[in-house]
């Protein structure tokens, strides 16, 4: 019990310490360019007549969140870069997370959802956090499933589980 606990408390100082507050990210950078409610958000402020309507605007978040487990699967700190990334790149290009995923050509959806994945997304794109760590990462692969000198020659950023992940040359 001792060590769950140990391990849980662990996980949590991760996560804290690799977290800006959501008010420091908005500074950072313009949140609003995104849309990081979920359709149930959506929902509550619209009325009977609008929710059909938002429903169709608001991020597809069981597929994202496939798609985030499928690149992160239960490691926490991997889903924490892939979904930064994912955020990152929703402001730079000024689209949706689907549109994110499709251009820069993510893998397809897993069958589930990782905690991990859905944790990582709460964070980032509903409570407007910022995993520091990731600074400014907007690409990532795994160099024991591929090599990738595209990768490579990006601006190397942090290795964690695995995964390298870089940031543009700017």
């Amino acid at each position: 019990m001792k060590t769950i606990m140990a391990a849980i408390y662990m996980t949590l100082a991760v996560m804290v310490a690799t977290v800006v507050s959501g008010q420091e990210a908005a500074k950072d950078a313009a949140v609003d360019a995104i849309s990081i409610e979920t359709c149930e958000e959506l929902h509550e402020k619209a009325g009977p007549d609008e929710a059909e309507t938002h429903e169709k605007a608001g991020p597809d978040e069981d597929y994202v969140l496939r798609v985030i487990t499928a690149e992160g699967g239960s490691e926490q700190l991997v889903c924490n870069g892939v979904v930064q990334c994912l955020f990152n790149a929703c402001q730079r290009e000024g689209c949706s997370p689907e549109q994110v995923l499709r251009d820069y050509q993510y893998t397809g959806p897993a069958d589930w959802i990782s905690d991990e994945a859905r944790n990582a997304w709460d964070a980032v794109f509903c409570s407007g956090y910022r995993f520091v760590d990731f600074e400014d990462a907007l690409y990532f692969y795994a160099p024991a499933y591929c090599d990738s000198p595209w990768h490579e020659s990006q601006r190397f950023v942090i290795e964690v589980g695995g995964v390298r992940f870089f940031g543009r040359w700017e």
